[in-house]
């Protein structure tokens, strides 16, 4: 990785820049660079690179494809991002064939990628250096059988006698960690000297925490649509699966409840009032637990799940409950479910939510006044395994604790037009969703109060928010009913 010999003193300052404020410059445009909305194929030529859009079909899916090829020059990012605009797509992946170049073009390419949120990929040929890094901000990455991706330190000064600069590897470990890598995979591609090159396998990647999927363009084979179960039993307290991949879930009574809390609560909010009377008028399943990562990656290996690949955080995956899923995604699940099972699955709706945490209670928890640590999964480092603490009367596990769980509404600041019939607000255009139930590393036991509500960006992923599922009973989805 190239570092010019002028921008050697200033590059290390980006060391504290956010990914935010860098990623609002780099997807600011030019009027030249609007979308163009067709498919015509497209080049942007910068000093070094070659940079082309396309639209190919991958997977069944209209792709906008981003190929970057040849050196990286110092303003390449600046044309790549005309380039990454002018794809007007939903689905966007970046192809990437190079040798490197200098690295702060590189880095900002990758932070034009990350939040593009589009996918990479190395089809053939060569990714190294500048290029790599551009790579590793890919979401997801995908690696070709014969592609070869390279790391080695940055450099600067005579390209024919490079030296190793300290500036330029925190400006990539800045860069890196930014992309949520661990220290582990941080070093493991600084540490090559500047003429030596470290080649990424597999299996060091699956060991350093870096995502890769492996890359195939034929279509992904499509999902098993299960027949019409027989229909889920209805007495509240009953259990079933629909699959042997698919959550286990609670037949919840039909009921009133009230939904909210008074000012006299401790831990009282201005956003959980004005309490209200809510009528759930029939009864519905919930998953018994959060979902969990066995759960998760039954959906990815379908092809559903918009194949992420959620990052455990070296806590372990089976029934630990799935982390690293953005509200969007967690649909995506529900949508693939449905497709599996033929039945309508869902996130739950807010008032849904708490009337399954309240479980029959109007205190602050379903388990009384107060919350113990041997009761719920917080002021701790890590989730705990679904199921570890004891379940609410209503039988379901960690409605307090383990991970936040996304809901199905949009945040507002109030209940005063909330509907009382239970149904989920969600409004197209929505960027504020609703997290209920508090996590592993919530402190404050009022936090987890079944009234207590946080808004998080639908799009946005954390370590300690998951979700769990609902599904109206005796309902089918429209693939399941047939001609």
């Amino acid at each position: 990785m190239r570092l010019d010999a002028a921008a050697y003193f200033a590059i290390s300052a980006l060391v504290v820049v956010s990914m935010q404020a860098i990623g609002s410059r780099a997807e600011s445009a030019e009027a030249d660079t609007a979308p163009s909305g067709d498919c015509a194929p497209r080049e942007y030529a910068g000093d070094g690179a070659r940079i082309t859009v396309e639209c190919r079909k991958i997977d069944g899916l209209d792709t906008a494809v981003v190929r970057l090829s040849g050196d990286i020059e110092s303003d390449d990012d600046r044309y790549f991002r005309r380039a990454l605009l002018a794809a007007d797509s939903d689905n966007v992946l970046v192809s990437l064939e190079s040798g490197g170049g200098n690295l702060d073009a590189g880095i900002e390419i990758g932070r034009a990628i990350w939040f593009r949120e589009a996918a990479t990929v190395v089809e053939e040929g060569v990714c190294a250096s500048a290029c790599a890094l551009a790579w590793l901000a890919g979401r997801p990455r995908f690696m070709a059988p014969k592609a070869r991706i390279g790391f080695h330190a940055p450099w600067h000064g005579d390209p024919d006698r490079p030296e190793a600069s300290t500036a330029g590897s925190a400006v990539v470990g800045g860069y890196l960690r930014d992309l949520g890598l661990t220290s582990a995979a941080i070093e493991y591609i600084n540490e090559p000297g500047p003429e030596e090159m470290r080649w990424l396998t597999p299996e060091d990647a699956d060991a350093l925490n870096i995502a890769l999927r492996p890359w195939q363009e034929e279509a992904a084979p499509p999902v098993a649509v299960a027949p019409p179960v027989e229909v889920a039993p209805s007495e509240p307290g009953s259990t079933f699966r629909d699959c042997d991949a698919c959550p286990e879930m609670v037949v919840i009574p039909a009921g009133n409840f009230t939904m909210g809390s008074s000012k006299s609560e401790t831990g009282h909010q201005a956003d959980e009032e004005p309490q209200r009377e809510v009528k759930l008028a029939a009864p519905f399943a919930v998953g018994r637990f959060e979902v969990t990562f066995d759960e998760w990656d039954a959906c990815v290996a379908d092809g559903g799940c918009a194949g992420h690949e959620p990052d455990d955080q070296h806590w372990g995956r089976g029934r630990r409950p799935v982390v690293d899923v953005s509200w969007e995604v967690a649909n995506d699940y529900t949508e693939w479910l449905s497709r599996k099972t033929g039945r309508s699955y869902r996130l739950l709706s807010e008032a849904e939510w708490e009337y399954a945490a309240r479980a029959g209670t109007a205190t602050p928890y379903s388990f009384g006044a107060t919350i113990h640590r041997d009761q719920a999964n917080f002021g701790g480092e890590k989730t705990a395994e679904v199921g570890s603490y004891p379940a609410s009367p209503f039988g379901l596990s960690d409605m307090h604790g383990n991970v936040w769980e996304w809901v199905a509404d949009c945040y507002a600041e109030s209940y005063r037009d909330a509907p009382a019939d239970g149904a989920a607000v969600s409004p197209a255009g929505c960027n504020w969703r609703v997290v209920r139930g508090g996590a592993w590393n919530t402190t404050s036991p009022e936090n987890m109060r079944t009234a207590f509500r946080l808004r998080r960006v639908a799009d946005s992923t954390r370590d300690n928010v998951g979700f769990r599922v609902a599904r109206a009973l005796g309902e089918t989805t429209e693939m399941s009913k047939g001609p």
